[in-house]
């Protein structure tokens, strides 16, 4: 079963409304007043940009930068507290750390004022800032699927059904990696099955875990599409795991055209998007790193792994396609000082009224999406290179 992606492993218990997905605002933010000033550390040079703004902002515009930067200072807490976490443990931790804390986005400004974008990905399935680029394209890789899916087989004629597959503390064992184990070897030998194969027209399936009651909560998210009924659906299921007490089986009501894209991709992407739980315990947090180093956590079957294979494929060439050009320089904008500049930084001197910080943060970002080089043109046959 081809995984959907490697990166992020997934944790339990976060809200599933969108404004609470991942690591929840730090509480640091509120404790210490405003988010939007600027940090003591920087020069005295930044401390002029607090009151000398470039532009207005509207108010959506303000509040757009500040839930941004909001977001931004949860993921920079969220990654201390891992690193945190991971010190005293395995080699693999030691080599997850030492990954994360390289990975890095900046500007760096020179004396003539020219801005450029430096862009380190450690592309670690533990870090916060790759899991999120990560994310995001798995979430257009399923809207894809999706509508292909609706298509080859229409929700009005095929069960769409979303499987929730648990591990009973008493039948696997309490340690971190040994528990995996068993989860995979029987997660296999349920989808290959014959029951399983017979009402399984195509799955998509997800690994979660996390810390509940001294024990460590493995559970499996499964999508599956099948022509049987919702009887012989679970009959089925019930009979070929043996793993768990519980199985929760769902099945997704169409209402109206089209939803049925809507749905599963909320649905699996709102599992998708949950990041490593930094509110474990640090020595539980080093068990689940050093667990599920280079273990797939999901994968595919059938139909939707045929799919899955077609969505990449057109989002591959499309890439390719649409590259634009990077953003301009506004001729108004007054450079900032000579120097690195993280993108919280960015946020905050834009929110007060820098629009070359507003500038560099669009050129941090197309850096981070596009890379260096995008599609030449009539007006530039060779391309620009930032």
């Amino acid at each position: 079963m081809p995984p959907l992606g490697s990166q992020g492993l997934q944790v339990r218990a976060y809200p599933q409304h969108s404004r609470n997905q991942g690591f929840r605002r730090a509480v640091s933010a509120r404790k210490h007043g405003s988010s939007h000033r600027v940090a003591s550390s920087r020069s005295s040079e930044l401390g002029s940009l607090d009151t000398l703004g470039n532009f207005s902002h509207t108010e959506a515009q303000h509040v757009a930068l500040g839930a941004e930067l909001a977001t931004a200072n949860d993921a920079d807490l969220a990654k201390k507290q891992l690193l945190s976490s991971l010190v005293g443990g395995d080699d693999t931790c030691a080599k997850e750390a030492a990954k994360i804390r390289s990975c890095r986005a900046y500007i760096s400004v020179d004396g003539t004022g020219e801005a450029s974008a430096v862009v380190r990905s450690c592309n670690s399935r533990f870090c916060v800032h790759c899991f999120k680029r990560d994310n995001a394209k798995k979430r257009r890789i399923l809207e894809l699927v999706f509508k292909k899916a609706e298509a080859a087989a229409p929700p009005s004629k095929f069960n769409y059904c979303f499987i929730t597959l648990t591990l009973d503390p008493k039948k696997t064992s309490a340690d971190c990696k040994e528990k995996l184990k068993q989860l995979r070897r029987h997660l296999s030998r349920f989808f290959h099955s014959r029951d399983i194969k017979k009402i399984n027209l195509g799955s998509f399936y997800r690994i979660e875990t996390g810390k509940k009651h001294q024990h460590f909560n493995h559970h499996v998210h499964v999508c599956l599409i099948s022509s049987s009924t919702k009887d012989e659906i679970n009959n089925a299921v019930r009979k070929e795991w043996k793993l768990g007490e519980i199985i929760k089986i769902k099945r997704w009501r169409v209402e109206e055209e089209g939803s049925m894209c809507r749905e599963m991709t909320k649905g699996l992407a709102g599992y998708l998007s949950k990041p490593l739980d930094a509110k474990l315990h640090p020595s539980a947090l080093r068990a689940i790193v050093s667990a599920f180093k280079g273990c797939k956590l999901n994968g595919s079957t059938g139909l939707l792994r045929q799919l899955i294979r077609e969505a990449r494929e057109e989002m591959k060439s499309a890439e390719e396609e649409e590259i634009p050009a990077p953003p301009a320089l506004p001729p108004e904008a007054v450079p900032l000082p000579a120097g690195n500049y993280e993108k919280v930084q960015l946020l905050e001197l834009s929110i007060k009224g820098s629009s070359y910080a507003l500038y560099c943060l669009k050129l941090l970002r197309y850096r981070k999406k596009y890379g260096f080089k995008f599609n030449a043109d009539e007006n530039n046959k060779e391309g620009v290179v930032i």
